[in-house]
């Protein structure tokens, strides 16, 4: 996929707590919301719906993705990966 490009731009999009439509849209599909502490060594077990089901938690995947994403080019002297989230 990155073959014959010199750089990568990954862009994790901002999840906003106060947004009126994302809360009337959290309400009807939300049952309940329970936050998970995760990290890299962690076998996930539980559904993908209730694991994105906090806010938190889809955080801390997104700067947890950013970093891994980071560190794994940034050894490579031919390929530059810039990513850009919000912690």
């Amino acid at each position: 996929m990155i073959v014959g490009y010199s750089e990568g731009r990954v862009v994790f999009d901002r999840y906003q707590e106060q947004s009126l439509k994302k809360n009337k849209t959290r309400k009807k599909r939300a049952v309940t919301s329970t936050e998970f502490k995760i990290n890299l060594q962690m076998k996930l077990t539980m559904s993908l719906r209730e694991l994105l089901s906090s806010s938190m938690t889809k955080a801390s995947l997104t700067s947890m993705f950013t970093q891994a994403l980071q560190q794994y080019f940034s050894s490579s002297n031919t390929f530059k990966v810039v990513a850009v989230y919000e912690d």
